[in-house]
This record gives C-alpha cells, structure tokens and sequence, in this order.
C-alpha cells in the first residue's frame, strides 16, 4: 500500500499558511515534534503551528484535501439523505469526517464519513483564512 503522508501547517503569529517540506514530524512516546534542518526538535504543541494532514484523497478538480479545508458538495452528487452543502474536513472517530456542524438526538456532532458522494467535493478554502464560508 502505497500512501502519500504529508501534512501542511498553519502559522498562528504570522496567519499564513505553509507547506513545510523540509520538516519532520517526529512522534516519541505519544507526543510530535518538529525538526527541520536548522533547528532541534521541539514539541508541536507548544508551538506558533497548528499541524494538519494530508486525507490521502482529492477533491474534483485534483487538488489536495487536508484537515482544516472546507469542502462544497454538489446537491446533485451527495448522498441525498444528507442534506448539506458545505463542511470542514477533521479527523475524528479515528478517520477523517466531514464535520457540518450538526448534531445527533443526543446532543453528539453528527460527522459525515468519506465515501458517501458519487461526485468528489470541491476545496473552497479552509478553516482559517476563510472561517465565514461555513455560516
């Protein structure tokens, strides 16, 4: 099985986003770190990054879906019992979901599992630079 990890961060201090190439994720007893060339590991959390990986799948038009993108279904190509346009992709439940923000009868976020479209959703941003593209 051949699968693409990579990942992409978000710049807290700066509020950019990068695609840092050159680093590493270093994971040690249950905690990641961060290395690159010209520094030592330090621990991701304490950080100024908000780490975000790679689903291993793409939208429509071929670009890549990470944690943090919000994604736009089309009405058409989505399963029809769900009935949302919109929803950020998280990994939750031990997978990546779609999480359009709703809720079960007990008050549990409703998350929509991958797989269900018959038309792949289209990237329109992510939850940082464009937080209002889910109200």
């Amino acid at each position: 099985m051949n699968r693409k990890i990579c990942f992409r961060a978000w710049d807290k201090e700066n509020k950019v986003m990068e695609n840092p190439e050159s680093w590493l994720l270093i994971t040690q007893m249950g905690q990641v770190y961060i290395s690159s060339p010209l520094q030592a590991p330090y621990p991701a959390s304490d950080n100024q990054y908000i780490i975000m990986f790679f689903t291993g799948l793409k939208d429509r038009k071929g670009v890549e879906i990470f944690e943090g993108d919000i994604v736009k279904f089309e009405k058409d190509g989505f399963n029809p019992l769900i009935d949302i346009d919109k929803a950020q992709v998280i990994f939750a439940e031990g997978c990546f979901v779609f999480d359009a923000h709703r809720y079960d009868y007990m008050g549990k976020p409703d998350y929509i599992r991958f797989g269900y479209w018959q038309t792949p959703p289209e990237v329109i941003g992510n939850i940082f630079e464009n937080e209002n593209l889910l109200e």
